[in-house]
C-alpha cells in the first residue's frame, strides 16, 4: 500500500509525497486524477520508502519516469536516494514528520511520525498481533516500545486499513503479545 500526502494547493513549501512505491500502473493512473497538487507542482515530488522490500518499491521505475521524484530511504538503493537517519525531520505534504528507525521487520524499516497530528505511517512494522507464540527479534520489541511512547491518533500501516480506533492501545496490546513470545537476538 502507498499513501499520497498532499500539501495545500497554495503553499509553495509543501511537498507532495508518496509514502512507499508499491504501486501498479493502474494506481498511478488513479493518482493522475488527483486535483489537489499545488500551483506549479508535480503530483509526486518525493517518495519516502519505509523499507526496501519489493511490495514497497515495485513502482519506483514508473514513478521516476512520470514524476522524477526525490527518493528517500534508510538504506542505500541502487536507484540512488537520499539516505535517511533516525530522528531526521522531514517535511511531507504540509506536515512536519520525524523519521523513526524501527528495525525488526527488516533492518532498514522506518516509521514516519507527525507529532502535531498524531499520525504514524508504519510500513510493515507490525501493529496488530493477536496470537501468542512465535519468535520475534529483540530489535522489534525495542522498536515497538519506542513507538508506544508517542501520542498516536491514527496509524497508517503498509498493509490493511488505517487504525483509527484506539491506535496506541492496539500497539500496546501487540507489544504485550510479542513480549510473551520467544525473543531472539539477531
Amino acid at each position: 500500500m502507498s499513501y499520497l500526502i498532499l500539501g495545500t494547493w497554495n503553499n509553495p513549501g509543501d511537498i507532495n509525497t508518496l509514502v512507499d512505491a508499491g504501486v501498479t500502473a493502474e494506481q498511478l493512473d488513479e493518482i493522475e486524477t488527483t486535483q489537489a497538487k499545488g500551483i506549479g507542482k508535480r503530483l509526486v515530488e518525493r517518495v519516502v520508502l519505509t523499507h526496501r522490500h519489493f511490495d514497497h518499491t515495485a513502482g519506483l521505475g514508473e514513478l521516476k519516469k512520470r514524476y522524477a521524484p526525490e527518493l528517500f530511504a534508510y538504506a542505500e538503493l541502487p536507484e540512488g536516494n537520499t539516505k535517511l537517519s533516525d530522528n531526521q525531520p522531514l517535511h511531507l505534504g504540509d506536515g512536519d514528520f520525524n523519521v523513526i528507525c524501527t528495525p525488526g521487520h527488516s533492518d532498514d524499516s522506518i516509521c514516519l511520525y507527525c507529532e502535531t497530528e498524531g499520525v504514524l505511517f508504519t510500513g510493515d512494522t507490525p501493529m496488530i498481533i493477536r496470537t501468542k507464540g512465535g519468535r520475534y527479534p529483540k530489535s522489534l520489541v525495542t522498536s515497538l516500545k519506542r513507538l508506544a511512547e508517542l501520542d498516536i491518533q491514527v496509524i497508517y500501516p503498509g498493509h490493511g486499513s488505517p487504525i483509527l480506533n484506539q491506535p496506541r492501545q492496539q500497539l500496546l496490546s501487540t507489544l504485550r503479545m510479542i513480549e510473551d513470545c520467544e525473543i531472539i537476538e539477531q
